[in-house]
């Protein structure tokens, strides 16, 4: 009878590391997707009518750190952002980039005082156009009809830029 003989290796206390997630977001989405913040309901409301009014599915976010997070797991053709709260700017900041990074989506940023450095702070980090003391949500009809317009002629262009 022969012996087989086997080896063991000695438990180790080492755990091993599991494999890292990778922060990507989803290469397609809806691009008729539209993201509305704003801390104040008023404005998710009566953005939110203008924007579905004029075509977008609306999908409101009375939080800037949750809108972030909405915007990396999901594409969003436009953002409409009430830009007045200066104790967000950093998180803004960053959802301007997401939206408008490689889902090529548009931020339309709100501002009821219509203040110069707003405009600046807006313009700098990507707006891609400033509202500045929208009084009734008749000012923000035209922009959603035309952000409709922008992103269709987006997904209607090939990879290399020119149109189909």
């Amino acid at each position: 009878m022969s012996v087989v003989k086997t080896q063991t290796k000695a438990a180790s206390s080492k755990v091993a590391a599991s494999p890292k997630r990778k922060g990507t977001r989803p290469k397609s989405g809806s691009q008729n997707k539209c993201l509305l913040v704003g801390s104040d309901e008023a404005f998710l409301v009566g953005a939110g009518d203008v924007a579905a009014a004029a075509g977008w599915d609306c999908d409101p976010c009375p939080r800037v750190e949750e809108s972030l997070r909405r915007a990396f797991l999901q594409r969003y053709g436009l953002a409409i952002v009430d830009v007045g709260a200066a104790e967000h700017r950093h998180t803004l900041a960053d959802l301007f980039r997401v939206i408008t990074g490689s889902g090529g989506g548009l931020v339309l940023a709100c501002d009821r005082q219509g203040d110069t450095p707003s405009e600046l702070w807006s313009r700098e980090n990507g707006a891609w156009l400033y509202l500045p003391g929208v009084s009734s949500w008749e000012d923000l009809t035209h922009a959603c009809h035309e952000a409709i317009r922008i992103n269709q002629r987006l997904r209607e262009k090939t990879p290399w830029g020119a149109m189909v």
